[in-house]
């Protein structure tokens, strides 16, 4: 048999085969195999350099991402200082607002006073002042009975005659 495959194998060199690890191979095979082969390197490397991208859109994400962290962190710290400073002006005011109102309410009752006091005066002053009417119409009537006296003496004292 050896014989056989011998005169067999200068026959399918001839029509285009050839011995690859002791077996018979096609070349329409083998370079569909090499190109198969080349296409798959090509993917491989394709695929690498579109993970090698992917690697560096990922760590431009991440930069991307730390520094969108660390804005949020110094905005909650902004917005802390500012509730803190909010709180503080807002003690304040109240502070500054129970200090008006005590101050407002001291003025009010003392302007209520001064009217309660101004009232009384009035009062006396109207009570002193119907006195001083009683008094002038007791003036005055006395006045009507000195002049009507006076006239009465005067008419005594002049005689007809």
């Amino acid at each position: 048999m050896p014989d056989t495959n011998s005169k067999q194998l200068p026959s399918f060199i001839n029509a285009g085969c050839q011995l690859c690890m002791g077996h018979a191979v096609d070349k329409d095979l083998l370079t569909l195999v090499h190109q198969n082969l080349k296409d798959l390197i090509n993917d491989y490397k394709n695929i690498n350099k579109q993970l090698a991208n992917v690697k560096d859109a990922v760590t431009v994400l991440d930069e991307c991402l730390d520094v969108l962290v660390q804005q949020q962190n110094e905005l909650q710290e902004a917005e802390k200082t500012r509730t803190k400073e909010t709180d503080k002006i807002l003690k304040r005011l109240l502070s500054f607002e129970k200090i008006v109102n005590e101050s407002l309410l001291m003025q009010v009752q003392a302007l209520e006073g001064g009217l309660s006091k101004t009232d009384s005066k009035v009062e006396n002053l109207e009570q002193g002042l119907a006195e001083v009417e009683k008094d002038v119409v007791g003036i005055k009537n006395k006045v009507e009975q000195l002049g009507q006296e006076v006239k009465s003496q005067s008419l005594k004292d002049v005689k007809p005659g």
